[in-house]
């Protein structure tokens, strides 16, 4: 990459342009006919004397200005792009969740509330059922909950700390 600011400082330093290469003369010379440089071509074709004369400074400012003017633009450009793809993105973002808010609306009124306090009422006649058991049941016979090692019946509220107890144990981390 160039050094742009280093560019402009020669270029205002240099002797004023235009700049001009006559013929096969390999000198370029500025407005008052003062020699700016020489090339060391033979004298002829003088492609580099040429050149030199049309990099005048007044060319190279103009340049570097178009230059820095394209870059502002293409980061104005940039950035508007940028700022079209962020709205493009919420608005997009915005009905992405609009349409699962309606999805969710739907899957709940859907949803067999019936069916389901059904299924919870008949899962908790079930557990009354263990709840209700006499110890005695392990020698009469008949469902019971029982604890192990110990082979014992257990029901009513020790059936249920115990039953708290083993969920909280499922939902611990295992290592």
């Amino acid at each position: 990459m160039t050094d742009n600011a280093e560019l402009k400082r020669l270029a205002i330093a240099a002797p004023a342009g235009p700049w001009y290469q006559h013929g096969g003369i390999k000198q370029v010379v500025d407005r008052d006919c003062e020699a700016v440089c020489e090339t060391f071509e033979e004298d002829g074709d003088c492609p580099t004397a040429r050149f030199i004369a049309a990099a005048n400074p007044a060319v190279v400012l103009a340049l570097l200005d178009d230059l820095d003017e394209a870059r502002n633009g293409m980061k104005y450009a940039c950035g508007l792009r940028l700022k079209k793809e962020i709205d493009r993105l919420r608005d997009e973002n915005e009905e992405l969740r609009a349409q699962i808010g309606r999805a969710q609306i739907v899957e709940l009124a859907n949803f067999d509330w019936d069916a389901e306090l059904t299924a919870l009422r008949k899962n908790a006649e079930r557990y009354e059922v263990l709840r209700q058991a006499d110890l005695d049941t392990i020698h009469n016979g008949g469902l019971f909950a029982g604890l192990t090692p110990e082979n014992v019946v257990v029901n009513g509220g020790e059936l249920d700390v115990l039953v708290d107890a083993v969920i909280a144990s499922r939902k611990e981390p295992q290592p």
